[in-house]
C-alpha cells in the first residue's frame, strides 16, 4: 500500500496501477484524458491544467489554469510563537505544479526541552515557476506520462505520471533537474461553500476552510490558562481562544496531511516533508499546498464523504478492534518527584484496595513508573490486579534518557548511546537533547528505528515488558526529531520528523505481534501519542497529548471533541483522553467540576481513561462522594455501552467510517451540523452531547434528521433541528433514535 510505504521509504514509491488498453486512442491534440475506475482526468494542453471528473462526468477538482509568469515569493510557513504567517508582500503563485528555486530555512523551538522537535520558524524565498504546457505524452502500462514545459528560463521540464492506486488517482511530479528547488506545490479551484474536513488532531473546529497552517508533528502545545482573556486579544489574528503556545492554533501531536471535501473528492499528500496549506485563506476561490521537497506526490479519491473517508482510511490504515477489557474504564497512576519505588508500590496497592472497596468496574490499570518497582513486586502487583479482572498496562517511549522521574532506565540510555542506537549529528556522534520530562535539564537521545540493531534492541525491551504479565502499554512521544538529526537510512530530520511516528509504531506493532505469536491467548493492546499519515494501521489507539486542566477550547476539555472527530476521518478513531487533563502548570489542579464533566465526555468516547496531571494523579475518590458516585455511574454506563462500541469499532475497521462520527456526516449540507463540533454519534443511532463549558447547566444540541429520545432523563426531539437541553452537573446528555434500543 503506497501510503504505508512511507514507513520504510520516504521517496516516491513505485506506482501500481491499472493498464490502459493498447487500443485506447488519445483525444485530439488540444485535450488529453486518462481514465481510472470511477474517475477521468481531463488535461488541457495549453495553457496547462488538469481536471478530475467523477463517474458521472461531473468535474470535482480542477487545477487553477496556468497564468502569469515567474514570481518572486517569500513563503513564511511558520512564524515564531505560532503567529499566522503573512503573504501580503510576496504572495504564493496559484498555478499548476509550482516549484520554487531559492533558499529555505527551518529553525526548531529549542527554548525548553518541553518543545523538542517543535517549529520556531520555517520559510523559503526565491523565484516560483510553474507548468505551462504539454510537450509530450506517453501511455505506459502504469498509466499516462506527461512531459510539461515550464516558465523556468533554464528550460527545466516536469515529468508527471497519472496512475491509479486502489481506485484513487495518483499524481507524481518530478522535475528534470532538482537543482536549487526548495519546494513544490499545486493549486486548485474551490467552489463557493466547499468545506475541508480532516487533517488530524486539530482543535479549532471541523471545517478548515479559510485556514493557513503546516503539517508538522508537534508536542506540548498548550493554551494560556488564566491568561486566556489577555491572549485572546493579543492573538486575535492567530486563533484567539484557540491559540496554542508555541505552535499556533492548528498545532497538533497527530498530523494527517489529508482531507475530505464536500465538493466530491478527498485529497492526501503522500509525503513527509514540511507542507504548507492555504485553504481559501489568501484568495476565496482556490486552495494551494506547498511542500518543502523537490518532488510532489499526492492522491485524489472521488465520491461522497462516506466513500472518500473509506478510500483514504484504507490507504492510511485503520485502528483495529481492541480486546473487550481495553474498552472498559481505565486508571493511570503517575509518580511524583522524590517518590521511591517502595512508596510508589504502596500507592499502587492503595489504588487497588480503593477500586475494590468503592466497587468501581475498572478493567485496566497502568502504573506509569513501573520501572521504579522491584521486578518481583511488579509481577506480584500484576497478579493481584488480575485476580480482580484488571489488566495492567506499562509504559514505553521513543527515546532514552537520564530521567529523574524514572520512566526509562539510565542504563538503557548509556547502552543505546554507546552503541549508536540513536539519531546522530552529521559527524556520526550521538545527538543529545534535553529530556522533555526534565525542564531543568537532563539528557535524552531519540532511538533510531531505521538502524536494524537499534530496532531489534528496542523490540526486545517491549517484549520484556510483556513477559512480566502486563497486557499492554502506553507508547509515548515520537515528536522529538530535529531537522538536522541524521539516521541510519541516510535521511535527515527534514524527512524523518513526520515519518518518525510511523516508523516507531511499526516497530512497536511488530514486537507485539511477535509476542502474541509465541504466547497464544494473550491479546495485547497499546496506545500512542504522536502520529502521521501512515502510522494509523500500526496503532492500537491514541490519545491527544498533554491536555490542559481547564475547560478551554485551545487545549482543555473544549478542545477534545474536534480533535477526536478530525483524526477519526482517516482511520485514527481509537481515541482516549486523560480524564481531568495533564498540563496543570498554568491552569492549576483539576477541580471537581472539570473532573466530572471530563469523565462524562470520556464515558461514551472510544476509550475511557483517567490519567494524572503534572502535579500528580487525580482519582475519582480524591474529591467528594458526589464525584465518586457519578464516576461509578459513568463507569457502569461505559460497561453497558461496550457491546455497541465494540460492534461500531468493528464496522469502522471494515469500512473506515469512524467510530465517533461528526454529525455533519448525517447532514453534510446543513451548516448547523458543521458547527456542532462538541457532539458526536456512535454509529447511526446514538448521539452524545457532553457539557464542556465551565459553569453550564444546559447546552445546545444539534439533532440530525430523525426522532431522538434522551437516555438519561426523558424527552424526545426531532431533527434536523437545534434545541437547548438541561444538563445539571451530574448529567451527561445522550440520545438514541426513537426506533433504536437504548442502553
Amino acid at each position: 500500500m503506497r501510503l504505508r510505504a512511507v514507513v520504510t521509504s520516504i521517496g516516491l514509491a513505485a506506482a501500481a496501477i491499472a493498464v490502459i488498453p493498447p487500443s485506447t486512442a488519445l483525444p485530439d491534440p488540444g485535450e488529453l484524458s486518462y481514465a481510472g475506475p470511477g474517475f477521468t482526468v481531463r488535461v488541457n494542453q495549453t495553457p496547462f491544467a488538469m481536471q478530475v471528473l467523477n463517474s458521472a462526468g461531473q468535474p470535482v477538482l480542477t487545477q487553477v489554469p496556468s497564468n502569469g509568469g515567474p514570481r518572486l515569493v517569500k513563503n513564511e510557513v511558520q512564524k515564531p510563537l505560532g503567529v499566522t504567517p503573512s503573504e501580503w508582500l510576496f504572495p504564493t503563485r496559484y498555478t499548476p505544479f509550482t516549484f520554487t528555486v531559492g533558499t529555505s530555512s527551518t529553525t526548531p523551538f529549542l527554548i525548553s526541552p518541553l518543545w523538542v522537535g517543535d517549529l520556531w520558524e520555517a520559510s523559503s524565498c526565491g523565484i516560483q515557476y510553474g507548468a505551462t504546457g504539454v510537450l509530450s505524452t506517453r501511455p505506459v502500462p502504469q498509466g499516462l506520462e506527461l512531459t510539461l514545459s515550464t516558465d523556468d528560463p533554464s528550460g527545466r521540464t516536469l515529468g508527471v505520471t497519472l496512475s491509479e492506486d486502489s481506485g484513487r488517482l495518483r499524481v507524481s511530479v518530478i522535475p528534470s533537474s532538482t537543482a536549487g528547488i526548495v519546494s513544490m506545490g499545486d493549486s486548485f479551484a474551490s467552489p463557493a461553500g466547499e468545506r475541508f474536513a480532516g487533517f488530524g488532531g486539530l482543535h479549532n473546529g471541523l471545517d478548515q476552510r479559510g485556514g493557513r497552517f503546516t503539517n508538522w508533528v508537534q508536542e506540548a502545545n498548550v493554551g494560556a490558562g488564566p491568561l486566556a482573556p489577555v491572549f485572546n486579544v493579543l492573538m486575535a489574528s492567530s486563533g484567539g481562544p484557540h491559540y496554542l503556545f508555541p505552535g499556533g492554533p492548528r498545532a497538533a501531536y497527530y498530523v494527517q496531511p489529508q482531507f475530505t471535501s464536500t465538493a466530491g473528492y478527498g485529497f492526501v499528500l503522500g509525503q513527509t516533508e514540511l507542507a504548507d496549506w492555504h485553504l481559501d485563506s489568501d484568495r476565496p476561490d482556490a486552495w494551494h499546498v506547498n511542500v518543502a521537497a523537490a518532488h510532489l506526490d499526492y492522491e485524489v479519491a472521488i465520491g461522497d464523504p462516506g466513500q472518500v473517508i473509506s478510500a483514504l482510511s484504507a490507504a492510511n490504515g485503520r485502528h483495529r478492534v481492541p480486546p473487550a477489557w481495553a474498552l472498559g474504564t481505565q486508571l493511570d497512576r503517575r509518580i511524583v518527584t522524590g517518590q521511591t519505588g517502595a512508596d510508589y508500590a504502596e500507592v499502587v496497592r492503595s489504588d487497588l484496595a480503593k477500586i475494590v472497596a468503592y466497587n468501581l468496574p475498572i478493567t485496566a490499570y497502568r502504573p506509569e513508573a513501573w520501572m521504579t518497582l522491584d521486578p518481583a513486586v511488579l509481577r506480584q502487583l500484576i497478579r493481584d490486579f488480575g485476580e480482580h479482572g484488571i489488566h495492567v498496562l506499562l509504559y514505553t517511549r521513543s527515546f532514552v534518557s537520564m530521567d529523574p522521574l524514572r520512566n526509562t532506565s539510565p542504563e538503557d540510555y548509556r547502552y543505546a548511546v554507546a552503541n549508536n542506537y540513536v539519531a546522530t549529528h552529521a559527524n556520526g556522534k550521538p545527538y543529545i537533547v534535553g529530556s522533555p520530562n526534565q525542564a531543568l535539564g537532563g539528557q535524552a537521545a531519540v532511538i533510531d528505528f531505521t538502524n536494524p540493531a537499534a530496532k531489534a534492541w528496542y523490540q526486545h525491551t517491549v517484549i520484556e515488558q510483556l513477559e512480566t504479565g502486563a497486557d499492554g502499554f502506553m507508547s509515548d512521544f515520537g515528536e522529538q526529531t530535529l531537522p538536522d538529526m541524521h539516521f541510519a537510512n541516510g535521511q535527515t530530520g527534514a524527512t524523518m520528523h513526520n515519518a518518525y511516528p510511523a516508523i516507531y509504531q511499526q516497530a512497536v506493532r511488530e514486537a507485539v505481534e511477535s509476542f502474541e505469536q509465541s504466547h497464544p491467548g494473550r491479546h495485547i493492546w497499546f496506545y500512542n501519542r504522536a502520529g502521521y499519515t501512515g502510522s494509523t494501521g500500526y496503532e492500537g489507539g491514541n490519545f491527544p497529548g498533554d491536555e490542559s486542566t481547564d475547560f478551554s477550547v485551545a487545549s482543555g476539555l473544549g478542545a477534545l471533541t474536534p480533535d477526536m472527530l478530525n483524526r477519526g476521518l482517516a482511520g485514527a478513531y481509537g481515541y482516549g483522553t486523560d480524564i481531568g487533563g495533564y498540563q496543570d502548570l498554568l491552569a492549576g489542579p483539576t477541580p471537581k467540576e472539570l473532573f466530572m464533566r471530563w469523565s462524562q465526555m470520556a464515558a461514551l468516547s472510544p476509550i475511557m481513561r483517567v490519567h494524572g496531571a503534572h502535579s500528580g494523579t487525580h482519582m475519582p475518590w480524591d474529591y467528594d462522594q458526589e464525584t465518586l458516585d457519578n464516576f461509578r455511574q459513568l463507569a457502569e454506563l461505559r460497561k453497558r455501552a461496550i457491546p455497541l462500541i465494540s460492534a461500531t469499532w468493528a464496522t469502522a475497521a471494515g469500512t473506515g467510517v469512524p467510530l465517533s462520527r461528526p454529525v455533519w456526516l448525517a447532514a453534510p449540507d446543513d451548516p448547523q451540523a458543521w458547527a456542532a463540533d462538541q457532539e458526536w454519534m456512535i454509529g447511526p443511532d446514538v448521539l452524545v452531547a457532553p457539557v464542556v463549558t465551565q459553569g453550564a447547566t444546559s447546552r445546545k444540541v444539534y439533532f440530525p434528521p430523525g426522532c431522538w429520545n434522551r437516555q438519561d432523563g426523558g424527552g424526545s426531539y426531532n431533527g434536523p433541528s437545534e434545541a437547548t437541553v438541561s444538563a445539571p452537573l451530574a448529567s451527561l446528555p445522550y440520545f438514541a433514535r426513537c426506533t433504536a434500543a437504548g442502553f
